[in-house]
């Protein structure tokens, strides 16, 4: 994996140095209006880069089973790191730098962060990655902790416009326990909500924008906060968080007025076949994968294995039951009253959105708006309304505590 990190290293200190070299000829932002965009990091020899047609072969083969060997799942455990980045160059003509790791290999999100950092003149900072480590809970723990542990560094002065994508698939099996994100040693602290909390209050930015990121309260309204929170110039913040809690609870439960169907209390081998589950077992024969396992290494007398179905069944992802629709007052009421308390302080707020990723096909879906005035809502209903403040609740027949509405 060193070299794996090391290679990645190389070619990102060799684009900033061709960057520099622009610089050095005097180059300016104004003169270049520059952005930088990052995605898809692979090495010649994965998936389809390797040649579409190969790649289609090879995908084929493990549709019908014909395979069952790792195939693109060999590094999905596997993490890049960027070295030696103190030695990065720093670069002013960027104004904006985006990250999209949805595919190829993952990076480490707190370098993506130390990549921005090099960045003294940004404005826009977009970041799309992976937090969708589900076999593995301590390497997922420790790449948040990570991201938390940087994220703080990037309130740069000129820093306007931050997105973070941090990608998480919520259970489709409803009836599964997921695994807690937070630090084995501090079970009760959320480092990376505080960690965003501390950023979002950056003098200098005014749009924040949180997609596919699981979240609690501290990110607006930590327990015991070091100061009363402030946040000067926000004008615009959007956020869709995931259905599950930072320490893997739900923040949906099912509706109370509709009825237990059957195949959601069903066993977990339905739909399983005999020869399958004879499978599934972890027998003599079966191979269990660490990261970055060397497959040629010399004690390997068979390939690593990868039955799809079993690692499904192992993360939550089979079987569907996607029965979670109705907010629980237990986990969502906190939710909200933190971010209605943290908007009484944003005093430029002019949108601000709270949405969740309900996929219940009967559920009316999880929305809360702010619209200031002159700011057009799609849910305005009649042409005056954007003469004033707006604040919509979708939230079905749902209904937060007292204490939420008086916030």
């Amino acid at each position: 994996m060193e070299r794996n990190n090391q290679a990645f290293t190389d070619a990102i200190h060799a684009l900033f140095q061709f960057i520099k070299a622009w610089e050095d000829a005097g180059a300016t932002m104004e003169s270049c209006h520059l952005s930088l965009h990052l995605s898809d990091v692979y090495a010649p020899m994965d998936g389809r880069h390797r040649g579409l047609e190969k790649y289609e072969q090879e995908r084929e083969q493990c549709y019908r089973n014909k395979r069952s060997d790792l195939w693109k799942h060999r590094y999905e455990h596997s993490i890049l790191r960027l070295l030696e980045h103190p030695q990065l160059p720093t670069l002013s003509i960027l104004s904006s730098f985006q990250m999209s790791l949805y595919e190829g290999r993952i990076v480490e999100p707190k370098s993506a962060v130390r990549l921005a950092n090099k960045l003294s003149g940004v404005r826009t900072v977009a970041l799309h990655l992976s937090d969708n480590e589900k076999k593995y809970p301590d390497i997922r723990r420790q790449s948040r902790y990570g991201l938390a542990t940087a994220l703080p560094t990037l309130s740069s002065p000129s820093l306007r416009d931050f997105t973070l994508s941090f990608y998480q698939l919520d259970p489709p099996n409803n009836d599964f326990s997921p695994m807690s994100a937070l630090l084995p040693s501090e079970p009760l602290l959320d480092h990376l909500s505080r960690a965003i909390h501390t950023l979002s209050q950056s003098f200098s930015l005014t749009s924040l924008k949180l997609q596919d990121i699981i979240i609690s309260p501290d990110l607006y309204w930590p327990s015991n906060p070091l100061a009363w929170p402030a946040w000067p110039n926000l004008r615009h913040h959007d956020v869709e968080f995931h259905m599950v809690t930072p320490d893997g609870n739900w923040y949906f439960v099912r509706d109370p007025s509709q009825p237990i169907d059957d195949d959601e209390s069903a066993n977990d081998e339905e739909g399983i076949d005999d020869d399958e589950s004879a499978g599934d077992t972890d027998g003599p024969n079966d191979t269990q994968v660490e990261p970055d396992s060397d497959a040629s290494s010399s004690s390997s007398w068979r390939p690593d294995t990868f039955n799809e179905r079993q690692e499904d069944r192992q993360v939550g992802n089979s079987p569907g039951r996607e029965f979670r629709s109705f907010p629980s007052d237990t986990y969502m009421n906190p939710l909200v009253l933190a971010i209605a308390r943290a908007a009484a302080q944003m005093p430029r707020l002019e949108t601000l959105s709270l949405s969740s990723s309900i996929r219940h096909p009967d559920s009316d879906g999880f929305d809360i708006l702010f619209h200031a005035p002159t700011h057009a809502s799609s849910f305005d209903s009649k042409p005056g309304n954007a003469d004033e403040a707006r604040l919509y609740w979708i939230v079905g027949s749902w209904r937060p505590h007292e204490e939420v509405l008086e916030a």
